[in-house]
């Protein structure tokens, strides 16, 4: 399903406010969303980023559903995803798309029955220059051009807040830091791995239209071209966890 929507950046991120909100590039909440909606993206984007080009593709495409009165996107694993344009509407590249190497990935993601092995959350495109995916056990995969697979796991039909920064460090030695739920899961220091790729698209929920697709809810997104600290991290889990059911 293809579509285009502006967004104005007007729109609240939340009742109270996230953090590093200067450095807040954007957003969605489908919250915001009616049931059944498959045409609105609900996104909104700060920094000059107002007007981007947005699809969704699958059989069905990702569609908003209602969890235990939650309005949140669903992708059924199959091909479902959604994908941003890596432009906005004066062709400036999307910063996550040019080469930035300190960023935040934030968002609330729900499995439906096990984890499909290999299932994207979140990528660049192609063979781009960052991916997050879950194996089937349930570990967190990132790829900032090698793999860095979490220890611990997420569990199923559980909401979990998942908050994945990169810092460089300098001279490409670069942090990479995943927390979950507000607290450290887990941290990779001096990888010398950072995204060294521009241009990419971003999918979310596959990796193309029929591959590495994940089964899975997902709920408020955030894009920040800072790495949050952990007591940011935290603040932004306990703005919204008793919404989640925590």
């Amino acid at each position: 399903m293809n579509f285009f929507q502006a967004v104005s950046a007007s729109k609240a991120v939340a009742q109270a406010q996230p953090s590093q909100t200067s450095n807040l590039i954007g957003w969605w909440n489908p919250a915001q969303a009616s049931v059944g909606d498959t045409t609105v993206t609900n996104l909104a984007y700060t920094n000059g980023y107002t007007n981007l080009d947005y699809y969704q593709s699958g059989s069905q495409g990702a569609a908003i559903v209602a969890l235990s009165g939650l309005n949140c996107w669903y992708l059924d694993g199959v091909n479902d995803r959604i994908y941003t344009q890596n432009l906005n509407a004066t062709g400036t590249q999307w910063p996550l798309n040019t080469n930035q190497t300190t960023f935040t990935l934030e968002g609330w993601i729900r499995s439906n029955g096990s984890w499909i092995n290999n299932g994207n959350w979140w990528n660049a495109g192609n063979n781009g220059a960052y991916r997050n995916r879950f194996t089937s056990s349930g570990n967190l995969w990132n790829y900032p051009k090698t793999a860095r697979q979490t220890t611990g796991t997420f569990s199923t039909n559980t909401w979990h807040h998942i908050c994945v920064t990169m810092t460089a460090d300098g001279s490409n030695m670069d942090d990479l830091t995943v927390y979950k739920n507000g607290s450290l899961m887990q941290q990779w220091t001096n990888i010398n791995q950072n995204p060294s790729e521009s241009g990419r698209t971003n999918f979310w929920g596959g990796y193309t239209s029929s591959q590495e697709s994940g089964r899975f809810y997902m709920g408020m997104c955030r894009w920040y071209t800072t790495a949050l600290t952990a007591a940011q991290v935290a603040h932004n889990y306990n703005l919204e966890k008793a919404d989640y059911g925590y």
